[in-house]
């Protein structure tokens, strides 16, 4: 590669890497910006990012750009186990091919494809994602371009795995914010009561008594009870007393 060509891939990139920051916050967009800018290269006419369906192990389409019709997007939407080349981005082989090859499929043909590129993104060395770059225009796609997709491949590659990160973390998030409500309902249901209820550590001390329990032992302060062992409360015969007279379901340890 030229130093001329190292210039301006080194600018390519870097506006690539400044557009991922700028979309951060939408995943789709980021890719397709990724996308809308390799179509500088004069050999690449289109592109298009997908990722795995972990349920059936096929590669979807997440979105594309370029010149390219309806219909062969909906012929290259999804790329199950038997279409060609898969076997080869499961082992995470960069292909590429053009129309003499034997493996080149008559939809390229009718779209007026001359030449297609097919790379893998691997996360621990697992098949998550792949770049697929199409030409209408030339036969042969260049090794400089080769070169910087692999970039651009990485760069997605890095870009997937921190979207699944923050989707992780938002799960994450969501399900601790539901246990917390779950909990606060708990515990104003507990607190409100009208059965008293005492709860102690394993050595008998009390850590915690509800309004119902405070009164029914004769306290009007929760600190007078809390730390102290539950024995000492059982054995006072006043609370003896008043609890002889509360109907058993109206309070409990």
């Amino acid at each position: 590669m030229t130093d001329a060509g190292n210039i301006n891939n080194l600018l390519l990139l870097k506006k690539i890497v400044y557009d991922m920051g700028k979309y951060n916050y939408n995943f789709e967009k980021a890719v397709l910006s990724i996308l809308e800018n390799i179509l500088i290269f004069d050999d690449i006419d289109a592109a298009g990012i997908y990722t795995v369906n972990n349920e059936n192990e096929n590669l979807e389409l997440v979105t594309y750009s370029g010149s390219v019709s309806s219909e062969f997007v909906s012929f290259v939407r999804t790329i199950g186990k038997d279409f060609p080349l898969r076997k080869k981005l499961n082992w995470g082989v960069n292909t590429y091919l053009n129309y003499r090859d034997s493996k080149w499929q008559p939809q390229f043909t009718s779209e007026g494809l001359k030449a297609v590129g097919n790379l893998p993104i691997l996360n621990d060395d697992k098949l998550i994602a792949s770049l697929i770059v199409v030409s209408k225009k030339c036969p042969h796609i260049t090794e400089q371009t080769r070169e910087f997709m692999d970039f651009i491949a990485t760069h997605i590659g890095d870009l997937i795995t921190e979207n699944w990160q923050k989707e992780e973390l938002n799960k994450m998030t969501c399900c601790f914010e539901e246990s917390r409500k779950d909990l606060l309902v708990k515990n104003q249901a507990i607190e409100s009561s009208i059965n008293g209820i005492a709860i102690a550590d394993l050595d008998g001390n009390i850590t915690y008594v509800n309004n119902a329990c405070m009164q029914m032992w004769g306290y009007n302060d929760k600190q007078e009870i809390i730390g102290n062992h539950v024995g000492k409360f059982w054995a006072e015969e006043t609370i003896l007393s008043c609890l002889q007279n509360i109907p058993e379901n109206k309070g409990s340890i």
